[in-house]
């Protein structure tokens, strides 16, 4: 990431020495007005002010023809939910480590942050010569979120081990048993095993824009701004289950797999409006995009049964939360909003370098996300691992849950302007 930062500054910078090369040069004998417009009418007569809008447009303090920015970013998005995944309890309740049960612990599952995402942002813009119209595309990524969690049981099966469902089929909530002591009297235990999950995020996205200056003096400016914008959200969840029942010799090797993608494709508008303080300008960036959003999920697993108490090794493609009820990739689309609010600082080293800070924030209104897939509802009687592989079952579904998520955070860069 700090390599690929480094090459789109250098690209920028060449950008801007060609040009700083080709601009034209400026009449010694210009006139320059500190005044805002705001001052042409404080005594005097709005011609006055009508002379610094063009001045600010053609004199020496005209708007630059052309810029470009490099930004690092450190940005925080809006944590996934995940339903309860691992439990331990007590192995003497009526149903060990099912939601519900006295002795049941819930050890993974809710709320679950990405973390802080690096990432780099390059925008690249001007103005038509001879015109209030000027344009900028400006395109950003971030590195992928990641959060990962696992825990098992040693030799001896402890601590007890439970994935919890809910079992449709019977009409209660219920669990299977990844790790459990035997219990010589009732006959039950003697597994032990282990569970992983981890999870990717990943926030990418571009837009090109038209800005029409409204108004713009030696001091302010204010814009209106048109364009097209692109985001995409990709997320995946990964859940691998070892079991080993040594009372009977069964091992299962089991795999569930969640992945979703959100495609904003849509138009926006906005406004930008800045003024300077001697070396030091602000602007401020409000802008909503209008589309229709492209989500898609994938379902897959498998499960690897083997052991002398089962027979000749066999994989099923079904695991825990995926089976043959809800495994296949599924498509929908949905009509999107997505507000941002971003507010700018810049401090002018040169006068054609500056350096920027910036916060954002960000809403898209309408995403699918890949922890939200996992039906919590597991019709056991459809399973070929752990029961007949009766076909017909409903659960687990295809959910296609949405929600509502956010990004924000803060930027640091160069801005290089001629």
């Amino acid at each position: 990431m700090r390599n690929l930062f480094a090459v789109s500054l250098f690209l920028i910078l060449a950008i801007s020495a060609s040009a700083r090369a080709q601009s034209p040069s400026i009449p010694s004998d210009s006139t320059v007005v500190d005044s805002p417009l705001t001052s042409g009418f404080n005594g005097s007569s709005p011609q006055s002010a009508i002379a610094e809008l063009a001045i600010a447009t053609d004199g020496p303090n005209a708007r630059p023809w052309i810029w470009g920015v490099a930004e690092y970013q450190r940005w925080w998005i809006k944590n996934t939910s995940l339903p309860p995944l691992i439990t331990t309890g007590n192995p003497s309740d009526p149903l060990p480590g099912a939601i519900g049960q006295p002795g049941t612990q819930v050890i993974f599952g809710g709320n679950q942050s990405y973390g802080a995402l690096n990432g780099m942002r390059l925008s690249l813009g001007g103005w038509f010569q001879q015109s209030n119209l000027g344009w900028e595309v400006s395109g950003f990524l971030f590195q992928q979120g990641n959060f990962a969690f696992g825990t098992g049981s040693g030799p001896v099966s402890n601590p007890p081990l439970y994935v919890p469902i809910y079992r449709p089929d019977v009409g209660r909530e219920g669990s299977i048993t990844l790790s459990q002591p035997f219990d010589p009297v009732i006959g039950t235990g003697g597994l032990n095993g282990n569970i992983s999950i981890a999870s990717q995020s990943r926030l990418w996205g571009a837009e090109t824009n038209l800005f029409f200056d409204l108004a713009t003096t030696s001091r302010w400016q204010l814009h209106l701004l048109a364009g097209f914008r692109y985001l995409d959200l990709q997320e995946s969840l990964i859940i691998n289950t070892y079991r080993n029942d040594t009372v009977f010799d069964i091992q299962n090797n089991i795999h569930d797999s969640f992945s979703t993608r959100s495609q904003f494709y849509g138009g926006q508008i906005g406004v930008r409006a800045g003024t300077s303080l001697g070396r030091l300008s602000v602007d401020f960036t409000g802008k909503v995009a209008l589309g229709e959003t492209h989500q898609s999920v994938s379902i897959h697993g498998s499960d690897t049964v083997s052991g002398t108490g089962f027979g000749p090794t066999t994989t099923f493609n079904e695991g825990i939360f995926t089976q043959t009820s809800n495994i296949g990739r599924f498509t929908t689309n949905d009509f999107a909003v997505i507000p941002q609010l971003q507010l700018k600082l810049a401090y002018e080293l040169r006068q054609w370098l500056s350096l920027t800070a910036t916060y954002d924030w960000l809403y898209w209104s309408r995403v699918i996300r890949a922890g939200t897939q996992i039906d919590h509802s597991v019709d056991l009687t459809q399973s070929n691992g752990f029961n007949a592989g009766t076909p017909g079952a409903t659960f687990p579904g295809v959910l296609m849950d949405r929600s509502g998520f956010w990004a924000q955070g803060a930027s640091v860069g160069l801005l290089f302007q001629y």
